[in-house]
């Protein structure tokens, strides 16, 4: 069964019973965020699957705290990972907040999870090479521009 196919029917599954199909679906979403393809007209469908899986999880959680804080994290990795029009500053935000439920996770999902979500912390070092590299180059515009949302980053 093709992956849309099994949005398709999970949704309407998810409909009559959160508890049991919905993590089924938010995993297909992330899974979907993923899976569909990097071009631009695609993006849209990215930027949804993972936008409705971490509307879907934080549900979830209110419904099970405690059940499904990890999906939550994994899905908003993939939201913060779409390369959509959000800043850098809000994927980290993502990545924060997905840290903050897998913190002290000794499964091995919820470690996953967590070594991804403090990669994204390392975009702020990013930040700052690509503004030193984009100074010595002259463009001395988007080199304040890296810098500064460097800066705002770290100040968070």
């Amino acid at each position: 069964m093709s992956l849309a196919v099994r949005i398709t029917l999970l949704r309407q599954l998810t409909r009559v019973d959160l508890a049991r199909f919905g993590p089924k679906l938010a995993e297909a979403l992330v899974t979907r965020s993923h899976q569909v393809k990097i071009r631009r007209s695609f993006v849209a469908r990215r930027t949804a699957a993972a936008d409705e899986a971490v509307g879907l999880y934080r549900r979830l959680v209110q419904v099970r705290p405690g059940r499904h804080e990890v999906g939550l994290a994994r899905a908003l990795v993939a939201q913060g990972s779409v390369p959509d029009d959000r800043t850098v500053s809000s994927a980290l935000a993502q990545g924060r907040e997905a840290i903050g439920y897998v913190e002290n996770a000794t499964d091995r999902d919820g470690l996953v999870v967590l070594a991804a979500a403090q990669l994204r912390s390392r975009l702020v070092v990013a930040l700052r090479a690509q503004a030193v590299i984009l100074q010595a180059a002259g463009r001395h515009e988007e080199a304040a521009r890296a810098a500064g949302e460097a800066e705002t980053m770290e100040s968070r």
